[in-house]
């Protein structure tokens, strides 16, 4: 919520800002009139998140510069679980420097044509606000542990899955000692920076006959400090890849033997450890990982042309079409699996390098066509023919109406990644050789949607060449959907309206992508739709 609002010379206090709220800030805006042609705004809006807090003071975080209770000479072993308490409420830091500027301008270039442009710094929401279960100490998985040894021999067996107990929450009552030699996760509060967005525009408009008016659009945006899909702590730098999987996975003596004796905590209180567990961050737990992400530092930019024409509702007839030509480019598409929903994916090679990670964005659609119209056909009772119909006349042949909307656009970028493959703290993907595309139907290519010999699996723990996301896109979406409409009014004021509605009306089959892991036996195959098959329903309503 907003504590207040100007409006002319005024500021006026919102009533509700002691209430707990979200975030809270300010925003003031005005226009001036330089000329009769041109008009000028000016804006700036200033908010902050609160960050979650838990009445009970169950929540935890990471404080990285605080020696932990365990030493051993050579090793760094800062790094502890803290607790929040009266004094720090929130395991969140605050970020207060959201400044939000506004500047657009109208010209009118002739009384029949207009020129508009804008720009806006916008902030998103942060972590802080939305993430808010209890914190490591109060909310652990006890997982089984079937192996120590990369399986080569068995450790924990179906009729006694916890061989050394289960590991249960401890509160917070082993403070600094909570969770050591386990492998934990909690929040950074340093985390909680909000993204920002700054998006510009630059349109003409000009009205044409027929009551219609033809738009041209640019508009782009850049996106900063964006969530990243990664959560890891402890990533194993690169620097130990080249010693090959052999060296780094054989066991060698633990300096923490004697010193982790927690029974559950079964990689690092035994006389030997696989020697990689002592060369990540934080080497006195067995894995370090945050409940939100890396502090946000991905990045992205789009750039788009609009075209529209829309034609007003006049004679019971309007259409309104809409082009987009646009390209979007980011390093990570999306920042957790939570919202993947929206569309592909954004699985990450090298964490290290995120230039090696930047390509088209998962979001990325170069063409969309979108057409809505809706007529009313001019029969019946207040219509240019059949006015004067008998009830019964009127009752088949007035008052009816159709409506549709056609959507066609490009397919997404495709990710491709290597079945099987092996990297550190990422996602492999293979060696990109040639041309990945193939031509034809999609029907004819719906078993060799790629060219397999555009790729060659990479060595183990070498980050393949193929970008995050490919040129080479997958089926594009083509859709229609309509309604047809009855009205048959009772009395002046009510009426009864009868619809009969199709999405995907042509049924069209819509394929979903193919499958993208290189070196499976289905890789290149499509077997499924992202589109249903016709749905058709009927409606009844009532207007009084």
């Amino acid at each position: 919520m907003l504590i207040g609002w100007w409006t002319g010379n005024q500021f006026h206090i919102d009533p509700k800002v002691f209430t707990r709220s979200a975030y809270w800030g300010f925003y003031f805006q005005d226009d001036w009139r330089v000329t009769s042609k041109l008009t000028i705004n000016l804006g700036l809006r200033y908010d902050f998140d609160v960050p979650r807090w838990e009445t009970e003071n169950r929540q935890s975080y990471w404080d990285l510069s605080a020696q932990s209770p365990i030493k051993v000479t050579g090793y760094d072993t800062r790094g502890v679980i803290k607790f929040n308490n009266a004094d720090k409420r929130s395991p969140f830091n605050k970020d207060m420097n959201n400044w939000q500027p506004r500047v657009g301008f109208a010209y009118a270039v002739t009384p029949k044509t207009a020129v508009r442009g804008g720009y806006g710094l916008f902030y998103q929401l942060s972590r802080a606000t939305v993430f808010g279960h209890t914190g490591a100490g109060f909310n652990v998985n006890s997982t089984s542990n079937p192996s120590l040894d990369s399986h080569a021999t068995l450790y924990a067996r179906l009729n006694n899955p916890y061989p050394d107990g289960m590991l249960l929450p401890p509160g917070s009552a082993l403070g600094d000692s909570t969770f050591i030699g386990l492998g934990a996760g909690t929040i950074l509060g340093s985390n909680s920076r909000n993204p920002e967005y700054h998006s510009w525009n630059l349109s003409i408009q000009h009205e044409l006959p027929w009551q219609s008016v033809f738009e041209v659009n640019y508009t782009g945006s850049r996106g900063t400090h964006l969530f990243l899909p990664v959560t890891t702590l402890s990533p194993l730098a690169p620097q130990y890849w080249p010693m090959g999987r052999s060296a780094l996975t054989s066991a060698v003596p633990n300096p923490f033997y004697g010193l982790i004796t927690d029974p559950k905590a079964t990689n690092l209180n035994r006389q030997t450890v696989q020697l990689y567990r002592l060369l990540r961050p934080m080497p006195q737990f067995d894995g370090t990982s945050v409940g939100t992400a890396e502090p946000p530092r991905a990045d992205s930019n789009y750039h788009a042309m609009q075209l529209k024409w829309e034609k007003r509702f006049s004679k019971g007839v309007t259409v309104m079409t809409h082009y987009t030509w646009g390209k979007m480019i980011d390093d990570a598409s999306y920042g957790s699996g939570n919202y993947g929903w929206l569309g592909g994916n954004s699985s990450l090679q090298n964490i290290w390098n995120l230039r090696n990670e930047r390509a088209l964005s998962s979001h990325d659609i170069t063409h969309r066509v979108v057409i809505t119209g809706d007529w009313q056909l001019p029969f019946g009772k207040g219509r240019a023919f059949g006015s004067n119909w008998n009830k019964a006349t009127d009752l088949i042949c007035g008052g009816w109406e159709i409506s549709g909307m056609a959507n066609m656009q490009s397919g997404m970028p495709l990710q491709v990644t290597q079945s099987g493959g092996q990297i550190w703290d990422g996602t492999q993907r293979p060696n990109l050789t040639g041309d990945p595309s193939t031509s034809g139907r999609v029907q004819d290519r719906l078993n060799n949607w790629f060219n397999p010999a555009a790729f060659a699996k990479p060595p183990i723990d070498v980050p393949g060449s193929a970008p995050r996301n490919l040129n080479f896109r997958g089926p594009g979406i083509k859709t229609f959907d309509a309604a047809l409409l009855k009205s048959f009014r009772v009395t002046e004021q009510q009426r009864f309206e009868f619809r009969l509605e199709a999405q995907n009306a042509f049924n069209h089959p819509i394929f979903s992508d193919p499958n993208g892991s290189f070196g499976s036996t289905s890789f290149g195959q499509i077997t499924g739709t992202k589109v249903s098959a016709r749905n058709v329903q009927l409606g009844f309503k009532y207007y009084f």
